[in-house]
């Protein structure tokens, strides 16, 4: 269990400096990307109906997977993720998509509704084909309902790029 200090620093203030008792704040980090969580997603375009963006919010992440893949665009392409609320979001991670390194980001920008922006530099292109290789992204906290994820550049010059799964961390 995580007390936090402000929780322990508002009782103390609330009561002049002496408590009765403590009652523990537990915190747990959720995937608030997930379908299952009521995330919902729109993006710049799509392969096909086959290729929608709520493969990339579905939860599978194994070969041969359902992913997102953009209709002929690599920079500048999009996701937008929409959360079911309000959430303090500490992690995000992005999945290469399963074919080659040919249709994979470099590199990445992340929009926040608070007006936040994060880069990140993906490890697609350096790493040998393979499933299952994330971009991890660790970043200060921050509240927020959406998730815009843009396609700052491409590994090779591509037309589909797009991710096999974007997870989104949140404290519960």
């Amino acid at each position: 269990m995580k007390v936090t200090s402000e929780y322990l620093s508002a009782l103390e203030s609330n009561f002049g400096g002496k408590y009765f008792f403590r009652i523990p704040v537990v915190q747990r980090r959720l995937n608030v990307a997930s379908i299952n969580e009521g995330a919902t997603c729109e993006t710049s375009s799509d392969y096909n109906k086959n290729y929608g963006c709520r493969n990339a919010l579905d939860g599978q992440k194994t070969t041969n997977s359902p992913e997102w893949a953009t209709f002929r665009q690599d920079v500048g392409a999009w996701i937008n993720i929409s959360l079911s609320a309000a959430r303090l979001v500490t992690n995000i991670n992005l999945y290469r998509r399963s074919n080659n390194r040919k249709e994979d980001a470099s590199r990445v920008n992340v929009y926040f509704s608070n007006g936040g922006i994060e880069g990140i530099e993906t490890p697609f292109c350096s790493s040998e084909n393979g499933n299952n290789i994330l971009a991890e992204l660790d970043i200060d906290p921050v509240i927020t309902d959406y998730v815009i994820t843009v396609i700052a550049d491409a590994c090779q010059e591509t037309v589909n790029v797009g991710f096999r799964e974007v997870e989104i961390y949140a404290l519960v």
